[in-house]
């Protein structure tokens, strides 16, 4: 796939200056969310309408496959394949509510079915925006449902936590009480 040259400079300059200014302001995953939301809003302003050419997302994605690889170094296999059994365990019940979610969406709504599936997959947001670049669904619709679901994390976490922890010590307490009574 050819490349104008102004394209080529529009989205180089998207990469260049949304990584620093994503990672400056702290998003979540900087070196892909800084330049993708620059890009959007090149798209959205008419700047450009080039899409990376294939073979810098396959290039991208090969450099964020070895990042994570190298993250196992010096990890036992044993430690390693009990997390990968209990990987796709919790990966098939999250697979399976994502794909039941977007068919009940793709019905509710005119959006694709493929792009809410990769929308809701478990999966970091680097990753299945690759993946819709790479299938050539929207990858906005598809980071934008990822953004969302981390801020809510984030935002929701904390509190969940809280009351985890009230609920635990109360428990505990009550089951101290009991314990004496006996």
């Amino acid at each position: 796939m050819e490349i104008p040259a102004y394209d080529l400079v529009v989205l180089t300059l998207c990469g260049v200056i949304g990584y620093p200014l994503a990672r400056l302001i702290g998003v979540p995953a900087a070196p892909l969310t800084g330049p993708m939301v620059l890009s959007a809003i090149a798209h959205l302003t008419s700047i450009t309408s080039s899409r990376p050419p294939l073979e810098l997302i396959i290039v991208a994605q090969v450099v964020i496959g070895s990042g994570i690889g190298c993250r196992f170094a010096g990890i036992a296999v044993a430690r390693v394949l009990h997390a990968i059994f209990v990987a796709l365990g919790a990966t098939a019940i999250m697979l399976g509510a994502g794909v039941a979610f977007s068919l009940a969406m793709g019905r509710l709504t005119d959006l694709p079915v493929e792009a809410l599936a990769l929308a809701y997959a478990p999966g970091g947001l680097a990753e299945m925006s690759l993946i819709a670049l790479a299938l050539g669904i929207d990858p906005a619709l598809v980071s934008t449902h990822h953004v969302v679901r981390i801020f809510i994390v984030v935002l929701i976490a904390p509190f969940a936590f809280t009351v985890f922890t009230r609920y635990r010590e109360r428990r505990r307490a009550a089951a101290s009480q009991s314990a004496k009574g006996d």
